[in-house]
């Protein structure tokens, strides 16, 4: 089962960079958590 996240992880990466998306930087995310 591991092994199959790695796979869906990798999967949506590629799909993300192939449509020109930046996966480390997803648009319309704020931040929800400050730790203070």
């Amino acid at each position: 089962p591991l092994a199959d996240l790695i796979r869906a992880q990798r999967l949506a990466v590629a799909l993300a960079e192939s449509r020109g998306y930046d996966p480390d930087r997803p648009r319309n995310l704020t931040r929800s958590v400050i730790l203070s």
